[in-house]
């Protein structure tokens, strides 16, 4: 069972992460269509929304079609569903502000760590090489 609980929140995780990457790319069309609005608005364009983020997030990760089959089965309620996999009151505009202010403090670290890496020589080893062999001609 702990083994199931872990695999479900890695799933949760990954989902997470799927889905803000897909937002992120198609953030476009999805405002000029108003999808995110309607998970805001009346029950008929949330339930048809529901719907259409989890047939996106299935088909961005295929293991959670097995996990829809059980949802499935206890209920057919696409809020409830996208409510459990932590989707639903995920806050898209609020996460995405917050990857990109942990991108550019990375993009900040990296030269800062090449400076730190000490420069060597560029002989290839050459040096190193010549004296080993010339211990081995003696």
């Amino acid at each position: 069972m702990m083994e199931f609980l872990e695999s479900f929140e890695h799933l949760k995780t990954d989902l997470k992460d799927k889905w803000l990457d897909y937002y992120e790319v198609n953030r476009h069309w999805i405002e000029q269509f108003g999808v995110s609005q309607a998970l805001h608005s009346s029950e008929i364009e949330r339930a048809n929304n529901y719907y259409f983020v989890l047939g996106v997030l299935s088909s961005l990760e295929p293991s959670l079609t097995e996990v829809l089959h059980i949802f499935g089965q206890m209920t057919s309620d696409s809020k409830q569903i996208l409510k459990v996999l932590q989707i639903l009151d995920l806050d898209v505009e609020k996460e995405l502000a917050e990857r990109a202010k942990v991108k550019a403090q990375q993009a900040n670290l990296i030269p800062l760590l090449l400076e730190s890496v000490p420069s060597f020589p560029n002989d290839n080893g050459s040096e190193h090489f010549d004296r080993s062999r010339e211990e081995i001609d003696r």
